[in-house]
């Protein structure tokens, strides 16, 4: 993982024994430490072992760390925090997969910001380096949920994973015309993997993993509760596995423009449906 973020994406890298996963997953607990940090730690230290040993006077030298920053890194010292970890994720039968890893997104890999590690629900495959998300907003109309629905069947049928966000709306139509046209679908969380959200979509989750027709993924850590400031983070998730995004229906403010927007600076493809000219959901049209 040293020169994960100075090297050709199309290497192989070697995946990480287990001392470096646990020491990657505590430096992702530490307060202040998001995935950009984690990110500039392993470009400046070469591993998540070496970061967690540094210390306050190199931490600090490294670009978006700050005193403050450093301090907790030195200051942190809660293994059994990380144990609660890994024992949540056993118990909902998740499991951790890192950038090294290779079953991690491909397409993931290449994105300006990848996420350090996802935890997963189900089954990541080669399948998947051939994906298209469809989003739209929460509050779908019966046109905006057609909508989704026809296009995830199709793109199921032909080989195509659909990724979503498991939110209500365009997201959960997508995610279940995908699995009844006998299809891989992959849903990103913007919650821990055990904190299903909205709960109302758990029978969603059991079916993807009784069909082993998919995986439920995040990169927070188990038990974080679905905070408004995760979903943009979810969202980059959601762009950054797919090679396009069909927004399938739209508010002219919200996630689902956000979601193209990020599509756009990762280089993806973005489709836009057109409204129907008797709703009030136009956003697709900007």
């Amino acid at each position: 993982m040293a020169d994960l973020f100075a090297r050709d994406p199309s290497a192989p890298l070697a995946p990480p024994d287990e001392a470096e996963r646990r020491a990657l997953v505590a430096l992702s607990l530490v307060p202040g430490v998001g995935p950009g940090r984690v990110r500039a730690l392993l470009a400046a230290f070469g591993s998540a072992r070496a970061t967690m040993a540094a210390s306050t006077s190199r931490l600090v030298r490294v670009n978006g760390v700050g005193r403050q920053t450093a301090e907790a890194i030195r200051a942190w010292d809660d293994a059994p925090a990380v144990d609660a970890q890994f024992q949540r994720a056993e118990a909902v039968g998740a499991r951790l997969v890192v950038v090294a890893d290779p079953d991690y997104p491909a397409l993931l890999r290449e994105i300006y910001d990848p996420p350090s590690h996802l935890w997963v629900l189900g089954r990541l495959t080669e399948a998947d380096a051939l994906a298209v998300a469809v989003v739209g907003t929460r509050r779908a109309s019966d046109y905006g949920r057609r909508v989704a629905g026809a296009f995830a069947c199709d793109l199921a049928a032909a080989g195509v994973t659909v990724v979503s966000g498991l939110a209500y709306g365009v997201d959960i139509a997508a995610h279940r015309a995908a699995l009844d046209a006998g299809g891989r679908t992959v849903a990103v969380l913007g919650s821990g993997v055990d904190r299903i959200y909205p709960h109302r979509h758990s029978a969603d989750v059991r079916r993807i993993l009784d069909e082993d027709a998919g995986a439920v993924v995040s990169e927070f850590p188990l038990g974080a509760a679905p905070d408004a400031v995760n979903f943009p983070r979810r969202n980059r998730i959601v762009s950054g596995m797919s090679r396009g995004v069909v927004v399938a229906e739209a508010h002219e403010s919200g996630g689902a423009l956000l979601t193209a927007g990020i599509a756009v600076e990762q280089n993806r493809e973005v489709f836009a449906v057109p409204a129907s000219v008797f709703a009030e959901t136009q956003g697709t049209h900007r």
